[in-house]
């Protein structure tokens, strides 16, 4: 599970393997009430994970997760999200593009109100899933229109470590600086 709380804005987001996909709640009271889960994704069962999740100082919620890439075989794409906290959420929004290797592990980070950053664990699968060993790259990208379109995925970092699929060698995180205008991953 992820959570974040901004003033009185509390929102959670986790996965529930065995309901397929994503789930998320928020609430505006503090935490002492919380509206029906939303799902996110219908990806099927154990095919979405990770979500991390993030609120704009506007009051719009923001979650990221994996899920499945059919173009690669056990492979995952990012998806984000967004919407008004207690609102209706857009469309998913794929922000890993066309990309051709395991991607998973995504963090969210917002600057501003419409400003949203996505850091990831980006691989190639050395062996059979799910115990499968993979080389780890740090890939990020960001959307300036808060969350219709996320820019082409920059590769920050060419790690070479060989990890595990579920403990992988790097694990991103993007995080904004107080001042809102650097992000570091």
């Amino acid at each position: 599970p992820s959570g974040e709380v901004k003033g009185g804005i509390y929102a959670i987001a986790w996965a529930e393997m065995l309901q397929s996909g994503i789930r998320l709640a928020t609430s505006t009271d503090g935490g002492t009430t919380f509206g029906a889960p939303v799902v996110l994704t219908g990806l099927g069962a154990g095919n979405a994970g990770t979500p991390d999740v993030a609120l704009t100082s506007a009051g719009t919620v923001v979650c990221v997760w994996h899920g499945v890439n059919a173009a690669v075989q056990q492979g995952f794409e990012i998806f984000c999200v967004t919407g008004p906290v207690g609102g209706t959420l857009g469309t998913p929004v794929r922000v890993s593009g066309a990309r051709t290797a395991l991607t998973t592990l995504a963090r969210v980070a917002v600057s501003g109100t419409s400003c949203i950053h996505v850091a990831w664990d980006e691989g190639t699968q050395a062996s059979s899933y799910p115990v499968a060993t993979m080389a780890s790259d740090a890939v990020y990208s960001r959307s300036t229109d808060g969350g219709t379109t996320f820019a082409s995925p920059t590769t920050l970092s060419t790690v070479g470590g060989v990890g595990q699929l579920f403990g992988v060698t790097s694990y991103p995180g993007a995080v904004v600086a107080a001042s809102g205008a650097r992000v570091v991953v």
